[in-house]
C-alpha cells in the first residue's frame, strides 16, 4: 500500500507534464511538449506514496533495481514492482535501447534521453524524443477532416520507404508500421514536407530470440508472418508499409477491423486470412486497389511487390521509386492534378 505524504519532496518543481501541453497517448504512454524541440513519453510505473494530485509536482530520481522485483528509490521510498509495472518499464525501457540504436537514421523520431521522475508520489519512466510537428497519416481518416494531397501522401511513403532498409541493416524490426505512427510535416508546396516514423515501443533487434512466438502489432497492418507468429524480419514491416501505402492512396484497409470492436472472433477474422495469406489473396487485394482508379499500373505493380506473399521476394524498391514520382507531381509522361 503507497504510504501518505502531504507535501512535495524537496527539490520537487511543478510539473511540465499538464494538459496544456498534453499531446497525445502513444500505447502505455502519455505524451507532452516540453520544450521547443522536445517531446516526453511518460511511462507510469507503480505509485509509491499518495501526493497531491491536484497540484503536481516532479522531481528526477535515480532507481536501484534489486531482488525480487524490490525497487529503491533516491527520493526516500521503496517499492515492490508488480508484474503490471514490470511489463511497462521493460517496454518503455525497450524503446528507448530501440531509439539509441537508430539514431541518426534519417526521417525517425530522434532519441534524446531517458529518467526516472517521482511525479507526485508516482514513479514514472520518462523517454525524451524530438518534437515533430505536423500530423499523423491516420488523422486524414478521421470525421470531416481535409484529405491529404496526394503529391504530400507520396511523399511521406517515400520517405518511410527509406527508412526501412536502414532499419534493416541495424537488424531493427519495428512490428507497428501503420499511418498512426508516421508523421507528416506538410509544406506550402505539395510533396516537399518531411516524415517521419514513430513510436518504437514494441520494435526489437531482429536477432532476439523472443521475436518468435507472440503476436504484437495492430491488427490491419500485420503481416502474415505475425500473424503466424513466427520470427520476423525487415520484410514483416515492408508488408505492413505496403498495406499502409494501400490505405493512404486510397483508404483501402484489406484486413479491417472495426475500431472499438477487437473481440476474439473480429481478431480471428483478421489474423485468418493472414495465416493463409497466398498469392491470390494478393491479387484479390490489388484488384480492389486497380478499381478505384486512382493510382498508375505501376504503383500498384510496387505495391504488389511490397506485399509479395513469399517474404523473400518483397521489396520497398519500386514503391519508392514510384511514389517519389508521383510525389513531384509526375507519372512518367502524365501530370498528375489529384487533390
Amino acid at each position: 500500500m503507497a504510504k501518505e505524504r502531504k507535501s512535495a519532496p524537496r527539490g520537487a518543481v511543478p510539473s511540465p507534464y499538464t494538459i496544456e501541453n498534453f499531446l497525445g497517448r502513444g500505447g502505455i504512454s502519455d505524451v507532452y511538449k516540453v520544450g521547443e524541440n522536445t517531446a516526453s513519453k511518460v511511462t507510469e510505473i507503480i505509485e509509491m506514496y499518495k501526493g497531491d494530485r491536484e497540484n503536481q509536482t516532479t522531481k528526477e530520481v535515480k532507481v536501484n533495481f534489486l531482488l525480487g522485483g524490490l525497487l529503491k528509490v533516491s527520493n526516500g521510498y521503496g517499492a515492490q514492482l508488480n508484474e503490471k509495472g514490470l511489463r511497462r518499464y521493460n517496454q518503455a525501457a525497450n524503446e528507448a535501447e530501440i531509439l539509441k540504436k537508430v539514431k541518426g537514421i534519417e526521417h525517425v523520431v530522434q532519441y534524446q534521453g531517458s529518467h526516472f521522475i517521482d511525479l507526485s508520489g508516482i514513479l514514472c519512466y520518462v523517454l525524451d524524443i524530438d518534437f515533430l510537428s505536423g500530423q499523423s497519416l491516420d488523422q486524414v481518416f478521421d470525421d470531416g477532416a481535409e484529405p491529404m494531397h496526394l503529391r504530400d501522401t507520396a511523399k511521406a511513403l517515400t520517405d518511410i520507404a527509406g527508412v526501412l532498409p536502414a532499419l534493416g541493416k541495424r537488424n531493427i524490426v519495428h512490428r507497428d508500421i501503420k499511418p498512426a505512427n508516421i508523421i507528416y510535416d506538410g509544406q506550402r508546396n505539395h510533396g516537399e514536407g518531411n516524415a517521419f516514423l514513430i513510436d518504437f515501443g514494441i520494435a526489437i533487434d531482429g536477432n532476439d530470440c523472443f521475436s518468435r512466438g507472440s503476436i504484437f502489432g495492430t491488427p490491419g497492418y500485420l503481416s502474415p508472418e505475425q500473424a503466424r507468429a513466427e520470427k520476423l524480419n525487415s520484410a514483416s514491416d515492408i508488408f505492413s508499409l505496403g498495406l499502409t501505402a494501400i490505405r493512404c492512396y486510397t483508404g483501402i484497409q484489406p484486413f479491417r477491423i472495426h475500431h472499438g470492436t477487437e473481440s476474439g472472433q473480429e481478431l480471428l477474422n483478421v489474423l485468418s486470412p493472414l495465416v493463409e495469406y497466398n498469392q491470390s489473396k494478393k491479387l484479390e487485394i490489388l484488384d480492389k486497389v486497380s478499381q478505384e482508379n486512382i493510382l498508375p499500373d505501376n504503383v500498384i505493380s510496387a505495391i504488389g511487390i511490397a506485399i509479395h506473399e513469399d517474404p523473400r521476394q518483397r521489396s520497398l524498391g519500386p514503391l519508392r521509386r514510384e511514389s517519389e514520382l508521383l510525389a513531384i507531381g509526375c507519372y512518367g509522361l502524365y501530370e498528375i492534378y489529384s487533390a
